[in-house]
């Protein structure tokens, strides 16, 4: 039977309208569930924020928790560790609680006198020595101590004189002025390409050795007080700077280029992390590893008479001396080497092995044992066990386990326990 023409357009009509409503609805439940989700981004990103700056703030308000190890004015040394302090070193690779000693080292406490029947190691160097940025327990001076009473059926105890940000300079001074007060039978100096330099640490003076008519002088000793920002900086606790004004987007990106590089540089991408310091300057104390015609043999000559002077005030005294060579990261990374390379925009004339080079001859020349462990760590970073902080650049754990072994494996291979006899090779 034929509808009328009415009927046609009373059925079609609620159809065209069910459509729109039904396209409406799906519309606003989109729109419900978009604003349900930004909601909940937000509420998340607030509630991560608190939680960020309440973290920063308990950080903060803690009179043990700073981002620098700690040390302080000294007048023959420039600076050195306090005395009895004890605080938590805090940084994005790590979180490590110091303690000093009452003679101002990182370490157990033990006197000046050497007890009967033991025999002693004393380490001389900078930050890698110290070794801050791991627990005692996995530094370099405690496991070469284990490895050594493990070895040999002597007794040792091992010293570690270490300061973030000696140089050769100051480890000199150090050991004629405190070193040598432990009667050690080994001193091993422990050396950085910047420890040629003479660079100092927050702005703080140091001594320096001037060399005259082929002999070293010093100079700017005693060491002045610092000006009061300086103090004020040394003092400073736990400080950190929000990210576009957010801690957790700072938190997010410490944690990213400390532990996921690849992620990082994305979250830099959608402006999500701070990218790094671009810098373009080759830093001065690169000059070891310039290129040999402009090198020349001047600048090594005050290194060279400092290294002298140590060999020689540790033979005086009847112990034996023995140089460990610190490489930098990239003399160990071939990819870290590269970056290097282009972030300065090196030569290829330019050589990682400029530092290594002229220590081994110097110590050739006065028959200086000397360590070098580059071949064991890069043997372990091709393992996927890298020896560096990807960020921070000194030593973690597998680093000081390295230097420990190897340096255990050379006093071993010829110590006993006959005090003062005993002999490296």
């Amino acid at each position: 039977m034929d509808t009328p023409i009415g009927a046609k357009e009373r059925v079609s009509r609620p159809d065209h309208l069910g459509v729109s409503t039904t396209l409406r609805r799906a519309v606003l439940r989109g729109l419900g569930n978009l604003a349900l989700l930004v909601g909940a981004v937000v509420f998340c990103g607030l509630v991560a924020e608190t939680a960020a700056r309440t973290a920063v703030w308990w950080w903060s308000s803690a009179d043990d928790v700073r981002r620098m190890p700690l040390i302080e004015p000294h007048p023959t040394l420039g600076w050195a560790k306090p005395a009895g302090a004890a605080a938590w070193l805090r940084r994005s690779e790590y979180v490590v609680r110091l303690e000093i000693n009452s003679h101002g080292l990182r370490g157990p406490e033990r006197s000046y006198a050497k007890p009967p029947g033991v025999e002693r190691v004393l380490l001389l160097g900078d930050s890698f020595t110290e070794g801050f940025g791991v627990a005692e327990s996995d530094t370099v001076r405690t496991l070469l101590e284990v490895q050594l009473n493990h070895a040999t059926s002597g007794r040792f105890e091992v010293i570690n004189g270490g300061t973030t940000g000696y140089s050769t300079d100051q480890e000199y001074l150090f050991y004629l002025d405190q070193g040598r007060r432990y009667d050690p039978d080994i001193v091993v100096l422990f050396l950085y390409y910047n420890d040629l330099s003479d660079d100092t640490v927050g702005g703080l003076d140091k001594p320096r050795f001037d060399l005259v008519d082929g002999k070293l002088q010093l100079r700017d000793s005693p060491v002045p007080p610092p000006s009061p920002a300086i103090s004020a900086w040394l003092r400073r606790g736990f400080r950190l700077k929000a990210w576009r004004g957010s801690m957790a987007l700072r938190l997010l990106s410490d944690r990213t280029a400390a532990f996921n590089p690849g992620l990082h540089q994305k979250l830099v991408g959608l402006g999500l992390a701070a990218p790094a310091r671009a810098t373009r300057s080759i830093p001065g104390e690169f000059w070891p590893f310039r290129p040999a015609r402009q090198l020349g043999r001047g600048p090594w000559r005050k290194p060279s008479a400092l290294l002298g002077a140590i060999h020689d005030a540790v033979s005086e005294d009847g112990a034996r001396f023995v140089v460990f060579y610190v490489p930098v990261r990239f003399e160990i990374d071939d990819d870290a080497w590269q970056r290097t390379r282009e972030n300065y925009s090196l030569g290829r004339r330019w050589t990682r092995d400029g530092a290594i080079d002229w220590l081994r001859e110097i110590c050739t020349k006065r028959g200086v044992p000397l360590i070098d462990p580059r071949a064991a760590m890069r043997w372990s970073q091709q393992q996927g066990r890298a020896s560096y902080f990807e960020n921070d650049g000194h030593w973690n754990e597998v680093g000081h386990a390295i230097a420990a072994r190897e340096i255990a494996t050379r006093l071993t291979g010829a110590s006993s326990s006959a005090g003062r006899t005993a002999r490296i090779p």
